[in-house]
């Protein structure tokens, strides 16, 4: 019984894929990239809904504004998380682990890599430039760090150890 996955689900919605696919891993998975990103922002813009029929009034009832958007932004970022770890654990049974876990990739780890780019330039851009007040110079840093760390992957870079990165990130 084969406990990895080797392919990419959403990698057939890419745009123009009647045409051949790149060598480029960026190119082949920058709609996964995008897509991410607005998933995650349209997670921030429903946070407040869900976080009122899931709390009620232990949420509605906070009054300062900055209070409220830590509040959302730790909801999407513990669904990142738990989907992270969801996604790390086929990765950690996949053969090119052992074979090339320095230059060795393939269409699984490129969507999580794409996935994970995706909520760390979210990240970055509603978390660091938004609300930079609230986090500080030490989150612009990790999120500047993390979406190197991810991005780096496309190169082909360490894609197959993805899942050491983002359960360590989790921590």
């Amino acid at each position: 019984m084969k406990l990895y996955i080797d392919s990419d689900p959403f990698l057939k919605y890419r745009p123009f894929y009647e045409q051949t696919q790149s060598s480029n891993i960026f190119l082949n998975h920058w709609h996964e990239v995008a897509a991410s990103a607005l998933f995650y922002l349209a997670l921030m813009l429903v946070a407040p809904t869900i976080n009122t029929i899931i709390f009620g009034e232990n949420y509605t009832k906070i009054t300062k504004k900055r209070l409220k958007i830590n509040f959302d932004i730790h909801v999407v970022a513990m669904v990142q998380s738990v989907t992270s770890v969801i996604l790390c654990i086929p990765m950690f049974f996949h053969p090119m682990l052992k074979e090339n876990p320095v230059m060795g990739t393939y269409d699984f780890a490129a969507f999580v890599a794409a996935f994970t780019t995706g909520y760390f330039i979210w990240d970055l851009f509603y978390c660091c430039v938004l609300y930079f007040d609230l986090f500080g110079v030490q989150f612009l840093f990790h999120a500047v760090a993390a979406l190197v760390v991810f991005a780096s992957t496309f190169y082909p870079f360490c894609a197959p150890i993805i899942p050491f990165f983002l359960i360590f990130d989790q921590r």
